[in-house]
Order: structure tokens, then sequence, then C-alpha cells
């Protein structure tokens, strides 16, 4: 990591998201980037935001059509959480004996869903590179557990989660029956 001479929050967390980034050799879009610092620097002003019961949220979120600014911020915060949690906190998905693909998934639907709404360029984006974003945030973490991330690969045959395990332990024989689809 370069020396870090900035000192406030939103720069040392982006300096976090681009030194990740270059270790997993992902490179995000500027939109996305900026995206995810403010999302980490949101997320430390409420930290109440891990006590969520996701899937009940996205529930009500779709019930919240007659009201379409809370809907669409309902949405927002489901999809944001899912990426911290798949990303960040994969352990809670683990002690509720829930996949990470679980997280992957719902968020995707709640950022495709704010797409739909007329929000097409960064909600598409998030949704279309929500692996790459939980990879990103991953990188930040001291270990990844390389079991969740074939579990969320297994589930997602997503090309960059298969890369990322092929680098980290050099699996390509181990895997690689699973790559092809009939």
């Amino acid at each position: 990591m370069d020396l870090l001479l900035q000192c406030n929050e939103t720069a040392l967390w982006h300096c976090l998201i681009q030194d990740a980034q270059k270790n997993r050799h992902i490179y995000l879009a500027e939109s996305l980037e900026t995206y995810l610092v403010e999302l980490l620097t949101r997320f430390c002003e409420r930290p109440e935001m891990a006590g969520s019961v996701l899937g009940l949220e996205f529930l009500e979120a779709q019930q919240l059509f007659e009201d379409r600014t809370q809907q669409e911020w309902a949405l927002r915060e489901l999809g944001d959480k899912c990426l911290l949690f798949a990303g960040l906190f994969p352990g809670r998905a683990e002690r509720k004996r829930i996949g990470i693909s679980y997280f992957v998934k719902l968020g995707q639907e709640a950022y495709q869903s704010l797409a739909l709404m007329n929000h097409a360029g960064l909600f598409e984006g998030l949704c279309r590179e929500f692996i790459a974003l939980r990879e990103v945030l991953a990188a930040t973490r001291p270990q990844q557990d390389l079991l969740q991330t074939i579990d969320l690969w297994k589930d997602t045959q997503d090309p960059q989660v298969y890369q990322g395990i092929v680098k980290e332990c050099n699996a390509t024989l181990f895997l690689a029956p699973f790559t092809q689809k009939h």
C-alpha cells in the first residue's frame, strides 16, 4: 500500500479501494469506484445496517410502489447492504447458513429494479459489476475464505470469481470440469 499522507476518511477509503483493485487486477469505472467509496463512508456512519433482515427488506421495498421515492431509497439501501455483506462480511452469511450467492443475487435484483426505474446508468453498472465490486471489497479484508469463494463461483459461474480462485490457489485442474456447461 502506498504511504498515506491524506488523513480524511474518504481519501483513506479511496486509497484502500484502489489498492484492492490493483491486488485483484480489477479496474472499476470511475463512477463505480466513487460509489463504492461513498458506500463505505456511509456505512461507517451507520453500523446498525449490519442488523438487517435483507429478504424481508426486499419484500417490503417491492410493496412501496405507491411511494416511488421511498421504494427507490429502500432498494438502494438493500443493494448496498447486500454488497457490503457479500464483500466485507461473508461470515454473517456463514453464521446464518446462507451462501454468499444469496447476497449477490438479492443485491443484483435490487440494483436491476432501480435501473428499470429510469436510473439505468449507475444502477445497471452496479448490477452488472456486482461480482467485481464484491471482489474489490473482499480484497480489503485481511484474508478471504476460499471455500466461500468456491461456493459463490459454483452458484454464479462468474468468470471473475473463477479467475480469482485460480490465482489464489492454482486450482485450475480442480475446478476446470465444472466450467463446461452442457
